[in-house]
C-alpha cells in the first residue's frame, strides 16, 4: 500500500480547504477522503476534547466506516496505523499522495512524527496574517453555532488559557504564533522540501501559486486547475440561537446524513449570510498587533520575509479582510 509522500500541515483558516480541493482535482494527485485524519498529531487527548468537538468527530467516523470510505469528510480523528494507512488504498499510481491536518502546524510532535514515518516528505505551510486568521476562525466558530459572544469578549477569554491544546481550546492567538509551529518542520526536513504559501498571496493569485505548489509537488504544472471557487468560508447563521442548539445538541451530523447532500447544501447557501458579524476596531487592531508584533518579526526572520504588514494597525484597518 503506497504512503502519502506529502502533507498539508496549516496553519487553520490560511486557505488550506480550498487548497485542498483544488489540488484533489489535479490528475496526478491523490488526497484521502478525509481531508484532516490527524493521525499525526498523536498529542491530541479523546479524552480532553472539548465534547461537541468530540460527538462530531465521532459521528463523523461511524458514517465514514459505515460508508467504507467511500464519503468524503472535512475532519475525523484517526489514531490506528492500519485505518490510516487504509486512506490511501486507491493511491496506486498517484505521482503525489498526501493529506491536510491543519492540527499539524500546532502540533508539538506531529512534525517528528511524519518526518519518522516518511523522511523524504514534502510539506506545505500555509500561513495568513493572524488577525485576520484569528477573526476568522472566530467568524467560523459563529457560523457552526459552537460561540456565541463577540470577538473582543473570545480573545479575552483565549488569553486566560495557560495550556492551549488543539481542541480543548478555541486557541484564537496561540494558532497565530507561528514562529516554533513552523521551525519545527524546518529542523525535522531540508529547506527543499517545505513549501510555504502565503494566504495573501494564494488569494490574490490562486493560479500562480497552484503552480508553485504543483512544481513543488513534482507532478504537472500545464494542467489547468479550476480556482475560482473557495471552500469553507466563515458566515454568520441567520437564526444563531437555532445554529446553536444544532451544534452542541450534536444534531448536526444526524441531519446531515438524512438530507440529500445537494438538499444539504442549498440549506447551507440559504441558511448562512456574510453580514451580521462586526469587523475589527481600532482598539482591537492595536491590541493584537502588540500581541503579534515579536512572534510576526521571528516568523520573518525566519523565512526571510517582511511580513511587517501584518502588524501595522493603519494597514489593518484599511484593507478590511472580507475573503474568509
Amino acid at each position: 500500500m503506497k504512503r502519502p509522500n506529502f502533507f498539508l500541515v496549516g496553519a487553520a483558516k490560511a486557505g488550506t480547504t480550498s487548497m485542498y480541493h483544488y489540488l484533489n482535482s489535479h490528475p496526478d494527485v491523490f488526497l484521502s477522503a478525509i481531508k484532516e485524519p490527524n493521525y499525526f498529531s498523536t498529542d491530541i487527548d479523546p479524552d480532553q476534547l472539548r465534547p461537541e468537538l468530540r460527538h462530531n468527530l465521532d459521528a463523523a467516523l461511524k458514517r465514514f466506516r459505515k460508508s467504507n470510505g467511500t464519503i468524503q469528510l472535512h475532519i475525523a480523528h484517526i489514531p490506528d496505523f492500519h485505518e490510516y494507512l487504509g486512506l490511501f488504498r486507491d493511491s496506486g499510481d498517484y505521482k503525489a499522495v498526501g493529506e491536510c491536518s491543519v492540527s499539524y502546524l500546532p502540533s508539538s510532535v506531529a512534525a517528528a512524527n511524519i518526518h519518522a514515518f516518511n523522511p523524504e516528505a514534502r510539506i506545505i505551510i500555509m500561513l495568513r496574517n493572524p488577525i485576520w486568521r484569528a477573526f476568522s476562525q472566530y467568524r467560523m466558530d459563529r457560523k457552526i453555532g459552537s460561540i456565541g459572544c463577540d470577538f473582543e469578549t473570545a480573545i479575552q477569554e483565549d488569553l486566560k488559557v495557560q495550556c492551549p491544546a488543539w481542541g480543548v481550546n478555541r486557541n484564537y492567538v496561540w494558532n497565530g504564533m507561528y514562529t516554533e509551529q513552523v521551525r519545527r518542520y524546518f529542523d525535522a526536513f531540508p529547506t527543499d522540501r517545505i513549501h510555504v504559501i502565503l494566504f495573501e498571496d494564494f488569494v490574490d493569485n490562486a493560479e500562480k501559486e497552484m503552480a508553485r505548489t504543483l512544481s513543488f509537488l513534482g507532478v504537472d504544472t500545464k494542467i489547468k486547475l479550476q480556482t475560482a471557487d473557495r471552500f469553507n468560508r466563515a458566515g454568520q447563521p441567520r437564526v444563531p440561537g437555532l445554529n446553536r442548539l444544532i451544534h452542541k445538541s450534536g444534531l448536526k451530523p444526524l441531519l446531515k446524513s438524512m438530507i440529500p447532500g445537494s438538499v444539504f447544501t442549498w440549506i447551507k447557501q440559504w441558511y448562512y449570510t456574510d453580514t451580521g458579524v462586526s469587523g475589527l476596531s481600532r482598539d482591537q487592531a492595536v491590541f493584537l498587533c502588540d500581541l503579534y508584533r515579536k512572534d510576526v518579526e521571528q516568523v520573518s526572520a525566519l523565512l526571510a520575509r517582511d511580513l511587517t504588514d501584518w502588524v501595522d494597525p493603519e494597514k489593518i484597518l484599511t484593507k478590511i479582510e472580507t475573503r474568509t
